[in-house]
């Protein structure tokens, strides 16, 4: 990456993550799982060599423009819901700006809903007055039952 590449809107208030980014000691190391802090000064635990936990060690955030209008747009007391919440980034992300609201996440697959779940529960001990749902469910205009598989 050159020096051109830093100056991104995700590493401006960032500066830890753009120095991660160029030097070699700032790479995440061969384990299972690591936290990392949210800008809004949340952790979220990430599994380093798949997609969000290499996102997130690149840049900080996931999908800036995303993120960026889910915050803009939600506000406080709100109901939001995250359908597939993953590991939970964007349900991290609607539920600082909703305080004394709801968050409702639904995530299909058990293995990663354990993950949410993990996440979910650290975060509900840091924003008290908001509620935090969790679904292990599919959501869909149709009933049924769904295979799932990560490829």
């Amino acid at each position: 990456m050159g020096l051109s590449g830093i100056f991104k809107p995700e590493y401006f208030y960032q500066p830890k993550v753009a120095l991660q980014r160029l030097l070699p000691f700032g790479r995440i190391a061969n384990v299972e799982f690591v936290e990392m802090r949210l800008p809004w000064d949340m952790n979220i635990r990430v599994r380093p060599l798949e997609e969000h936990g290499k996102i997130l060690a690149t840049l900080g955030v996931i999908d800036l423009a995303v993120t960026e209008t889910l915050w803009r747009l939600t506000e406080r007391g709100e109901l939001v819901v995250d359908v597939s919440a993953n590991i939970g980034y964007m349900s991290a992300v609607l539920a600082h700006p909703v305080a004394g609201g709801c968050v409702w996440a639904f995530e299909a697959h058990p293995e990663i809903f354990t993950e949410l779940k993990y996440n979910v529960e650290k975060w509900q001990k840091k924003l008290q007055d908001t509620k935090l749902i969790i679904e292990n469910m599919a959501i869909s205009e149709h009933t049924g039952i769904v295979n799932l598989s990560i490829p």
